[in-house]
């Protein structure tokens, strides 16, 4: 979609936290925000609700297809 590969890595969690901190933020939100990462990662927050058809009566899309209707934005 893009002409160009994006690709995602999972670094260690100190050094998400260090990349955090880098950017300014304190040290709990740096921890904290780490943790929701892995927490994420871990599949420990996943969970299928239907809260995008009930409010829009509509089926969610796919993050594909969204994508593919708004590439233009990230041209």
């Amino acid at each position: 979609m893009l002409q160009r590969r994006v690709t995602y890595h999972q670094r260690p969690a100190t050094e998400h936290a260090q990349r955090w901190s880098g950017i300014g933020a304190t040290e709990l939100l740096a921890d904290l925000l780490t943790g929701m990462d892995l927490m994420y990662h871990e599949s420990a927050l996943s969970e299928s609700t239907f809260t995008v058809e009930q409010m829009t009566g509509k089926p969610p899309r796919s993050l594909s297809d969204w994508l593919i209707e708004n590439i233009s934005l990230y041209r």
